[in-house]
C-alpha cells in the first residue's frame, strides 16, 4: 500500500495554526460596545439573529442541509443590520464585521462537504463523482480555499465546531492526496511499460503499456500516455522489419534483437538454433581471432542470442541479412561498427532442477569454459565417486547447462551435495562464489511404467505417437522396421505427453509401427511395442477455399492469395487462367486465357496460403479499378500425397500497387560543444523525426548526464539539408573538460520507418560545475573576502558584482561594492566597499547580494551562482 502524503495535511494545519493571529477579528456579542444606554429594536433583532445563528452552528451538524440554513440566516442577519439606525453605526460595523467571518466559516462548511460528498457514492449519500485523478486539482482547490476560510473562525465562540472542521478538513486533504499519490505509482509502473515497450519494440508490451495507461483515469499525463502508447502500438504494427539493437552479453555470446518475430527456417540450417542459413557475421577489425558463430532464437522469435567459440572482444564489422518474418517480410539488412567491452562479470548458477528421479540440470548464468573441480558427498559426509556408478556430468567447454546423473551408488531419497571449485567463463572469470554447491536429491521410480496410448494419423505423411505420461526422452519410432529421423520425430509443443512423427513417403494402407526405448521422468522404462495401424492415402485435391486480394505490407504490392483446405506442396509452381475477363466503366473486355506464373507460400510456415503477383499475372491487362473474373488452373501445386489441386474461380477488383515506405536513413555528421557549456550541438545529415530526435535516452556522453534535447529547424543549404538537435546537459553534470566519447542511437530521419546505424565518436566540451560562494568575511572596516567552491576570475575591477545590505536594507550612502581584478584563478576575491562600516552596521547584520551583471567566473567561462543573500560574517 502506498504511503499516504503528508503535503496535504501539512498544507491544511499550516494555514489553520495562523488563525490564533487573526481570532480576535470575529468578537461574540457581548464583546460588543454599544454607544447608546437604549438600543433600538432592529439592533436587538440583529443581536438576536447573529446569537440564533452562533447557537445553530455550535449545535448542529455542518452539514448541506443545516450549511444552506445559516446562509439564509447570515442574508437575515445581514437585513436587519441594514435596518439599524446611523446612531447605531458603530454597533452596526461590528456586527457585521462579526456575520461576515461567520459567513466565512460557513464558506469552509460549504468547501468541505463539496470534497466529502465528491468522495462518495451515491449510496452512501454522496454525490456519486468520479474518485479519481482527474477530480483532484478542483479538490486541492476547495481544499485550500476551506482552510483559508477557516482562518476568519473565532475559536472563542466555535471551539468545539473549529476543532470538528479541522478534523473533517484534514480527513478529506488526506483521502485525497492518497488519490494522488496511488496515481503516481500506478503512473510510473504504466511509463515503466511503455519504455520498456518502446526498447525492444514489442507490440505485446505494448498493448499492455495502453490498458495500464487507460487504467490511470484522465488527466494531462495519463491522457498523454494514452496517446503516446497508441503511437507506440501504430509505429510498431507498421514498421518495417528490422535489427533494433545487437548487444553483448559475456564473453562469447551477443544479443540481437529484431522488432519482429523471425522465421527460424529462414535464419538456421536446421529448426530454431544451431548453425546459420543467413547472413551473420561478426568480422574483427582489431586482427582479434574469428569464432564460429552458432544461435538460439527465443519463443517470441524476437532475439537471437549469437554465440561465438572464439571470446569476442574489441570491434567488430557485424552484417545480419538475408532473413525473413513469421509473415515472410523480408527484414532489413544490418551492417555496423559495433565495440565489445573485455567481461569482468563473474559466472554464477543460475539454476538446478530435477529433470528425471536420477538427472538434475545445473544452468549457469553464461558459457563455461571450465566446470574446474568438481566433489561429491552425501549430506552425512560421505564421499560419492565422480564416475561410474557415482555420479557423473556430460560438461563440454562452452555449454550453458551442465547434466548430472546421479548412478545406482546413491540409494533413492538420499541428497549429493555437489561442490564446483574453480569453474570459470569464456573470459577466465571464476565462477561466484568459489567454491559452489549444489543439492541433487535421488528420486525414486514411481512403480507405474508408460504405455503407448494411441497411434493417430494427422496427414498425408504424419501421424501424432500418445503416451500415458511424459517421457524423459524421445523415444525410437520405426515404421515398416525402418528408423525414423531425429529430426522427424519431434515433441509437441501443446501436448508435453505426444511426438509428432514425419514418414519419408505417403502413408498408404497397413503398416507396423514400433515404439521403442522409452521411460518416464522417474525412469520407469516401458515396453517396446508393435502395432499394426492402417492410414488412409489421401486421395482428394487440395481445394481453394477462398481468395482475396491483399496488399504485401513491405513492397505494397497487390496479390491475389489462396487459401486451400489443406496443406499443399510446390514444386515449379503456377497458376493460369483458362479465361478472363473485366468489367470497367460498365463495358466487359474479354482477355481469354492468361499463361501460367508464378506461386508461392504466403508465409513459410504455413502451407495453406499461396499468392500470385496480380501486376505479373494480368501482365498487359491491368487496369485499376476494373472488376476482374478469372477461371484459374494450378500446376505444381499438389496435395502431401501427391493429388494436383482443384480448380477454382476468382472475382476481384484490381487496385493499384503502393509506394515502398521511406527508408532513408540518417546519420550524424558533427558533434560539437554549444552556445554554453551546458549545451551539445548534434548535426544531423538530414531533417529528422522530432519524437527520436528529441528523446533524451538516445544520446550518451561520458562523464555528463543528458536533461533535455531541444530540435532547431532544419536549414537547406546548397540542396543539402541539415538539422541540429541540441543536447541540453544537467546543470553541474559534468565535472571535467576534455574529449568524451558520445554513443548516439534510434534516431530516425523525418518520415523514415528506419532508425540510424548507430553513431559512436568523440567531442570536446568543457565542465559545467558552477563556482559558488563558500563564506564571505570581514577582514577590513571596508573590506570583504569572499571564497568560491573553486578558482575563478575577474578580468577587471569593477562594481557590477555586488551591493552591500546593512540590516536588509540598502543604504544608498554604503551600497556600492568593488570587486578587485583577479587575472590569474584564485579562490578568492576581495571586495571593497563605498565606505567603511561601523560596529553598529555589523550589529544590524551585514550580506551581499548580487546583481544581474555579476560576470565572475572560473576557467570554463562558467558564471558563479549566487544565492539571494549572503551573510557576512566578522
Amino acid at each position: 500500500m502506498a504511503k499516504t502524503s503528508k503535503k496535504a495535511i501539512g498544507t491544511a494545519m499550516a494555514g489553520i495554526m495562523a488563525v490564533g493571529a487573526v481570532a480576535g477579528t470575529v468578537n461574540s456579542i457581548g464583546q460588543v460596545n454599544v454607544a447608546n444606554a437604549a438600543e433600538s429594536k432592529a439592533q436587538k433583532d440583529a443581536k438576536a439573529k447573529i446569537n440564533h445563528l452562533i447557537y445553530s452552528i455550535n449545535t448542529n451538524y455542518a452539514g448541506l442541509k443545516n450549511q444552506a440554513q445559516w446562509e439564509a440566516y447570515v442574508k437575515e442577519a445581514k437585513t436587519l443590520i441594514a435596518k439599524m439606525p446611523s446612531a447605531e453605526k458603530v454597533q452596526a460595523n461590528a456586527f457585521t464585521k462579526q456575520v461576515d467571518g461567520i459567513s466565512k466559516a460557513i464558506m469552509g462548511i460549504a468547501r468541505i462537504n463539496q470534497v466529502e460528498k465528491s468522495l462518495l457514492p451515491k449510496s452512501q449519500g454522496g454525490f456519486g463523482n468520479y474518485v479519481g485523478i482527474k477530480n483532484v486539482p478542483a479538490w486541492k482547490t476547495y481544499l485550500g480555499l476551506a482552510t483559508e476560510d477557516l482562518k476568519a473562525v473565532d475559536q472563542t465562540v466555535f471551539a468545539a465546531k473549529y476543532a470538528e472542521l479541522v478534523e473533517r478538513l484534514n480527513k478529506a486533504s488526506v483521502d485525497v492526496q492518497k488519490i494522488e499519490d496511488d496515481f503516481k505509482i500506478d503512473y510510473d509502473k504504466a511509463v515503466a511499460l511503455y519504455n520498456d515497450a518502446k526498447t525492444s519494440s514489442n507490440l505485446t508490451k505494448a498493448e499492455a503499456a495502453l490498458v495500464a495507461a487507460k487504467d490511470l483515469g484522465t488527466c494531462a499525463e495519463s491522457d498523454k500516455l494514452e496517446l503516446d502508447c497508441e503511437a507506440l502500438i501504430d509505429t510498431i504494427k507498421n514498421s518495417n522489419p528490422e535489427v533494433v539493437a545487437v548487444n553483448s552479453i559475456n564473453a562469447t555470446q551477443v544479443e540481437v534483437k529484431f522488432n519482429k518475430a523471425v522465421d527460424p527456417t529462414s535464419l538456421f540450417t536446421e529448426g530454431n538454433s544451431g548453425a546459420f542459413k543467413a547472413t551473420v557475421t561478426f568480422r574483427s577489425i582489431d586482427s582479434v581471432t574469428d569464432g564460429t558463430l552458432s544461435g538460439k532464437l527465443s519463443t517470441d522469435g524476437k532475439t537471437l542470442t549469437v554465440t561465438s567459440t572464439k571470446v569476442l572482444e574489441k570491434r567488430y564489422d557485424v552484417v545480419i541479412d538475408n532473413i525473413k518474418t513469421t509473415d515472410d517480410k523480408d527484414i532489413a539488412k544490418y551492417s555496423a561498427i559495433i565495440t565489445i567491452n573485455a567481461d569482468k562479470i563473474a559466472p554464477s548458477i543460475v539454476s538446478t532442477s530435477r529433470i528425471t528421479s536420477t538427472t538434475f540440470k545445473v544452468v549457469f548464468s553464461e558459457p563455461i569454459k571450465s566446470l574446474g573441480t568438481v566433489s561429491y558427498k552425501l549430506a552425512n559426509g560421505t564421499v560419492v565417486a565422480g564416475s561410474g556408478k557415482g555420479v557423473t556430468n556430460d560438461f563440454v567447454a562452452g555449454a550453458k547447462e551442465v547434466i548430472f546423473t546421479v548412478g545406482s551408488d546413491v540409494a533413492a531419497n538420499k541428497e549429493v551435495i555437489a561442490t564446483i571449485i574453480g569453474a570459470q567463463d569464456q573470459a577466465g572469470n571464476l565462477l561466484t562464489p568459489n567454491p559452489a554447491t549444489v543439492s541433487l536429491v535421488k528420486g525414486d521410480k514411481d512403480g507405474v511404467a508408460p504405455t503407448v496410448a494411441s497411434i493417430t494419423q494427422t496427414g498425408a505423411k504424419t501421424f501424432a505417437v500418445k503416451f500415458s505420461e511424459e517421457l524423459q526422452a524421445k523415444p525410437t519410432v520405426k515404421i515398416n522396421g525402418t528408423t525414423v529421423d531425429a529430426g522427424n520425430l519431434v515433441k509437441d509443443t501443446t501436448d508435453a505427453t505426444k511426438y509428432n512423427v514425419t514418414a519419408s513417403a505417403v502413408l498408404d494402407g497397413a503398416t507396423t509401427v514400433a515404439v521403442e526405448s522409452f521411460a518416464d521422468l522417474s525412469g520407469e522404462a516401458g515396453t517396446n511395442v508393435n502395432r499394426v495401424v492402417t492410414f488412409v492415402k489421401e486421395t482428394a485435391a487440395p481445394k481453394v477455399v477462398s481468395s482475396a486480394v491483399v496488399t504485401d505490407g513491405t513492397n505494397k504490392k497487390e496479390y491475389l492469395e489462396f487459401t486451400f483446405d489443406k496443406d499443399v506442396e510446390l514444386s515449379t509452381s503456377k497458376v493460369a487462367a483458362t479465361s478472363a475477363s473485366y468489367v470497367k466503366d460498365y463495358v466487359t473486355t474479354t482477355i481469354g486465357a492468361i499463361a501460367g506464373k508464378t506461386v508461392d507460400y504466403k508465409v513459410s510456415t504455413n502451407k495453406k496460403v499461396v499468392r500470385v503477383d496480380l501486376a505479373t499475372l494480368l501482365n498487359g491487362n491491368d487496369i485499376k479499378g476494373a472488376a476482374y473474373s478469372l477461371k484459374l488452373s494450378f500446376s505444381g501445386v499438389t496435395s502431401g500425397a501427391g493429388v494436383a489441386a482443384d480448380t477454382t474461380t476468382a472475382s476481384f477488383t484490381r487496385g493499384e500497387d503502393g509506394v515502398v515506405a521511406n527508408t532513408t536513413v540518417v546519420a550524424v555528421k558533427s558533434v560539437a560543444q554549444g552556445a554554453d557549456n551546458n549545451k551539445v550541438n548534434v548535426t544531423f545529415d538530414n531533417a529528422v523525426d522530432g519524437a527520436s530526435a528529441t528523446n533524451a535516452a538516445n544520446y550518451k556522453i561520458d562523464g555528463a548526464v543528458v536533461e533535455s534535447v531541444t530540435l532547431n529547424p532544419a536549414e537547406t543549404a546548397d540542396g543539402v539539408t541539415t538539422q541540429v538537435a541540441v543536447l541540453n546537459l544537467k546543470d553541474n553534470s559534468n565535472s571535467f573538460s576534455g574529449i568524451r566519447n558520445v554513443n548516439i542511437a534510434n534516431v530516425k530521419a523525418l518520415q523514415s520507418t528506419k532508425t540510424m546505424n548507430a553513431y559512436a565518436g568523440t567531442v570536446s566540451i568543457n565542465e559545467n560545475v558552477v563556482p559558488i560562494v563558500v563564506s564571505a568575511k570581514l577582514t577590513d572596516s571596508d573590506k570583504v573576502t569572499v571564497t568560491f567552491s573553486e578558482e575563478v576570475t575577474n578580468a577587471e575591477a569593477d562594481t557590477n558584482d555586488f551591493e552591500l545590505y546593512i540590516g536588509g536594507v540598502k543604504v544608498s550612502a554604503n551600497d556600492v561594492v568593488t570587486t578587485s581584478q583577479q587575472t590569474t584563478g584564485a579562490t578568492t576575491l576581495v571586495l571593497t566597499l563605498e565606505k567603511a562600516v561601523t560596529a553598529d552596521d555589523i550589529a544590524k547584520g551585514l550580506t551581499l547580494k548580487a546583481l544581474d551583471t555579476l560576470d565572475i567566473q572560473d576557467s570554463a567561462s562558467n558564471k558563479a551562482s549566487v544565492s539571494s543573500s549572503i551573510v557576512i560574517n566578522n
